[in-house]
């Protein structure tokens, strides 16, 4: 009933069979070709003949070499006296298979199916099992096909994830369930691994935020407590700290121009400490205040006392869906703890408001990422006695 489905199924098997298959005819001519050639300059007889066997039986998996090297060897034993040619038809067969199947395959063979190496073993024991020869001839073809069946049938997944070599868990759904755990090391080990390729702007808005959007909407379906958005926010925290320099802490403590605000619950105030640390980044001194802080003291109190003058922007981090009319009372409450020219920016991560409820909020800007954010907030500072590292300086 779903030809475009069925289609591209198909077109994965064919395509994923095909790689397969050529790959092993590859490897087996290479194979075939060494212990042909070997065997040709120890003098054993029809020396083309064995090449062509290992070619032809190395596409059983497992017994089909030790099948094509049992003729060899065999031979070896009658073309001299003595035990000489044999143990060289053996240490060549030994040294070709070691260099095949520990160095040339792996590097061939690498994702050629899709399968992980454990799904191979497994499945040439059980098809052997079930078909004996011929089960284990088509072990590896049939296994790819589960595997292509499991990623487009989705009552049929669990093929996919136990039989494939693809990640089961994507980027931000695995670094979801570091911060569930409360693992700041491997969640580091993650941003690491990132930073390598990416920078941590990019990380926070392609895995960070998802991540903390999928917490967003565990709190919402009840089955995340308040301690563990709390435990979420602080192994983030301690991630963050792990691998940023916070060289202008103080600064942002005693002259911070920017003020980044949790909306609701510590997932907002996870969000708004990832602001925070990007406008570091770029040389901006912003500091993160708590949704409890501004909810349960709305009005300036919250800013601490050795400040000699209110923060000039109030970024509010809000996670997840809200409606105007939600959003419309975030920002009068925001706008009346705020100082009277400062500009308020409604930063709406994973659910942009549409475009009539956005005319209808009492804020100056609103923005969809943290990139589009920071950038906003250097836009607005320009002016100001702070000046905003350009981005590119910044990452490097």
């Amino acid at each position: 009933h779903d030809l475009h489905r069925t289609t591209q199924m198909l077109n994965d098997a064919v395509e994923r069979l095909s790689r397969y298959l050529w790959s092993e005819f590859v490897v087996n001519a290479v194979y075939g070709f060494l212990m042909g050639f070997g065997t040709f300059f120890i003098g054993v007889p029809n020396a083309a003949l064995w090449g062509a066997m290992f070619l032809v039986l190395r596409f059983v998996p497992y017994i089909g070499t030790w099948i094509a090297a049992f003729f060899p060897l065999v031979l070896s034993l009658t073309i001299a006296a003595g035990w000489s040619a044999f143990f060289e038809t053996l240490g060549l067969f030994i040294t070709v298979e070691l260099l095949t199947s520990q160095a040339i395959e792996p590097m061939v063979f690498a994702g050629s199916a899709g399968m992980s190496p454990v799904a191979v073993l497994v499945a040439a024991t059980f098809w052997t099992w079930l078909w004996g020869p011929i089960g284990l001839v088509l072990s590896t073809p049939l296994t790819a096909c589960l595997v292509v069946i499991g990623r487009y049938a989705p009552p049929l997944r669990f093929f996919s994830i136990l039989l494939g070599n693809e990640a089961p868990l994507a980027a931000e759904e695995s670094f979801y369930q570091r911060l569930l755990a409360g693992d700041s090391a491997e969640a580091t080990e993650q941003l690491e691994t990132f930073l390598k390729t990416g920078s941590l702007t990019a990380f926070c808005d392609q895995v960070a935020i998802p991540a903390l959007l999928l917490g967003q909407d565990d709190s919402e379906r009840g089955v995340l407590t308040r301690g563990n958005r709390a435990e979420i926010a602080d192994t983030l925290r301690d991630m963050i700290d792990n691998v940023v320099e916070d060289e202008h802490k103080d600064k942002a403590e005693s002259e911070a121009g920017v003020e980044c605000v949790g909306a609701r619950t510590e997932l907002d105030d996870a969000a708004a400490l990832l602001l925070t640390h990007l406008l570091a980044e770029r040389g901006v001194a912003a500091r993160t205040v708590p949704a409890r802080h501004w909810l349960t003291e709305p009005r300036p109190a919250a800013v601490p006392s050795s400040e000699s003058k209110p923060p000039a922007i109030t970024c509010v981090s809000h996670l997840g869906n809200a409606s105007a009319t939600r959003l419309r009372l975030l920002a009068r409450r925001l706008r009346r703890r705020s100082a009277a020219r400062a500009t308020l920016v409604l930063g709406l991560w994973g659910a942009p408001a549409s475009v009539e409820a956005e005319r209808e909020l009492p804020v100056d800007e609103t923005v969809n990422s943290l990139t589009e954010a920071v950038e906003r907030i250097c836009r607005v500072t320009a002016t100001s006695t702070t000046r905003c590292t350009p981005q590119s300086a910044a990452q490097a």
